[in-house]
This record gives structure tokens, sequence and C-alpha cells, in this order.
């Protein structure tokens, strides 16, 4: 499934620390297929505790369950799992993690990056 970069929704700078993994940059974007809702795309930065030769898939799953069990689902949604949002994954190895979700929490992604961005600025 292709991304549609003519679309974006939002494009939100933000870092987390999720088992040592650094989640840079969170990017939705509509995504042709309505069925799919869109796409967030994760890109990691390694540091020294993770190279790139020990990121595995458990790894980024793990940090993916981070981002939105503790920082999303829990506090808006009241989800136990964050399986219960995801459309789909794509993992590309050492780089990136690209997922599809519901719209509903694209909308909830957006507004709760925004605020964290926004409180972290004013800071």
């Amino acid at each position: 499934m292709q991304i549609a970069p003519e679309n974006p929704i939002a494009l939100v700078a933000t870092q987390l620390d999720s088992l040592q993994l650094k989640i840079l940059t969170l990017a939705l974007q509509k995504v042709p297929d309505p069925d799919c809702g869109y796409h967030v795309e994760l890109e990691v930065l390694h540091d020294k505790y993770f190279p790139k030769t020990d990121l595995s898939e458990r790894l980024m799953l793990k940090a993916l369950e981070n981002l939105f069990y503790q920082k999303l689902i829990r506090q808006r949604l009241g989800k136990t799992t964050y399986t219960h949002i995801l459309t789909h994954y794509e993992l590309v190895p050492f780089t990136r993690l690209v997922i599809g979700i519901e719209p509903e929490v694209a909308q909830l992604l957006l507004s709760y990056f925004k605020q964290s961005t926004k409180s972290e600025i004013e800071e």
C-alpha cells in the first residue's frame, strides 16, 4: 500500500523514550484505502544501548506498544491492548515501522501529540 504524501493531515515531531528507543517522527497521512484509515510512520534513532544490529521486531513492537498503550489508549480510550487499533503494520528492518490505524485513533494521536509538543515548548 502506498502512502499518499500529497495529502498529509499532520506532521508532528516529538521525542519519547521507550526501551531506550527514541521515537523521533510521527507522521499521519491519508492512504488510498479508506478501510485502513491512516498510516503512521515511526522513525527510530538508535542510541548506544541499542545499536542497529540489535534492533529487532520484538523491540520495535514493544516500543509501539508503550507508545500507544501508555501514552494514548489507557488515557483516552480505555482499551486494554494496542492491537485493537491497528489495521496492519510493516517493519522496515532497523529503520522504521509503518502501521495502519483507525481514523478515530488518528485524530486522538493528533490531539495528543499537538498538546504534548505545545506543553514541551511552554516549559
